[in-house]
């Protein structure tokens, strides 16, 4: 199932459009913050490949140990500002746009692929930078969902839009929820017996099926519906809490 027309519309397909909106607003003492989150440890070396990563024409895939361990580290920041969820934003795209790009038959590069915590952070840092934001990643989510089909990423990837349509008020949600619930079928479908538990969605992947992180998904949903509870109709509300519901199930 394709992602409803209505979304591609409103926030067309992008590998690159919140990548530069995102550079444009990090300054270089911003990168070297990020470059120096592993205690220091080879900052210049983290910046160069940070640096890399923002040019024409980067080398993508799998990422090396400089600049993945200070991206991942700036992944699970706590931002109290503007500037630092524009940290974090940036830091999850440069890694889910290179995990766009690794072949899924790849088995060294599972863990790097199957690290559904970079959506779900993408997509808090977006809520809080606003609407601009929120439309620029969804396109972004979308084109991700086409490029890399893994079955314990994808469903998150259309899940992250789901939270973003509801955030910024977007019709459809209905279509975009059938959306998100056959790609969740066909993964599940996918796993087969690899899937980690029976738990909708967080179940499919072993590295979001535990408590700390399963709270990251349920407590988004939860805000997004609580934020948006005035504007949605009965019928929706009652569809989306169901979801949540077992989620966290």
């Amino acid at each position: 199932m394709n992602p409803p027309p209505t979304l591609i519309a409103i926030a067309p397909p992008s590998e690159v459009a919140l990548l530069d909106f995102a550079r444009a607003r990090v300054s270089r003492e911003m990168i070297h913050e990020i470059a120096s989150n592993d205690r220091g440890e080879d900052t210049e070396i983290h910046e160069l490949a940070i640096s890399g990563q923002l040019a024409p024409q980067p080398e993508l895939g799998v990422l090396p140990w400089h600049p993945l361990e200070v991206l991942e580290l700036e992944r699970w920041g706590k931002p109290d500002s503007a500037r630092a969820h524009f940290k974090r934003l940036l830091a999850c795209t440069i890694l889910l746009r290179n995990v766009a790009f690794v072949a899924n038959e790849d088995r060294n590069a599972e863990y790097f692929v199957e690290s559904a915590a970079n959506v779900i952070q993408l997509v808090r840092s977006s809520i809080a930078l606003g609407t601009q934001v929120s439309r620029l990643t969804i396109g972004f989510l979308l084109w991700l969902h086409y490029k890399q089909t893994h079955p314990m990423l994808r469903p998150f990837v259309s899940f992250g839009v789901l939270l973003l349509a509801i955030q910024d008020g977007l019709t459809d949600l209905l279509e975009t929820r059938a959306w998100v619930e056959e790609d969740e079928n066909v993964a599940r479908e996918q796993l087969a017996n690899h899937a980690h538990s029976t738990r909708w969605l967080i179940g499919l992947n072993y590295q979001e099926d535990h408590s700390d992180s399963r709270s990251r998904w349920t407590d988004t949903f939860a805000q997004v519906i609580a934020a948006r509870s005035a504007q949605l109709s009965p019928e929706v509300e009652t569809v989306l809490v169901q979801m949540r519901d077992r989620m966290c199930g």
